[in-house]
């Protein structure tokens, strides 16, 4: 699960682009699981059990791709499954 940048540079550092990148990739996604959950039911349930799960894969996957330390992402996901699956949600930017 990718981090959305100001995760990781703060606000004044995520770029327009990068927003746009990151959003249009989380709403695909969030298409892709809701039709997943809707075709089968018992999906859903698990969903917040593997996002747990999946926290030490995206944060070395977040830190391969940018090169910056592990330490510098969140040690879990700052957002519920809810949230991930909400097409309209968009974290506030902190820092």
């Amino acid at each position: 699960m990718r981090r959305h940048p100001s995760c990781v540079f703060g606000s004044h550092h995520a770029s327009s682009t990068a927003d746009a990148v990151v959003r249009t990739s989380e709403i695909a996604i969030s298409k892709q699981l809701q039709e997943l959950m809707l075709d089968s039911p018992s999906l859903e349930p698990r969903f917040a059990a593997d996002l747990e799960d999946s926290d030490l894969s995206a944060t070395l996957l977040a830190a391969g791709e940018t090169g910056l330390p592990e330490n510098r992402f969140p040690a879990t996901c700052p957002f519920s499954a809810d949230q991930l699956l909400d097409e309209g949600y968009w974290p506030e930017a902190s820092g």
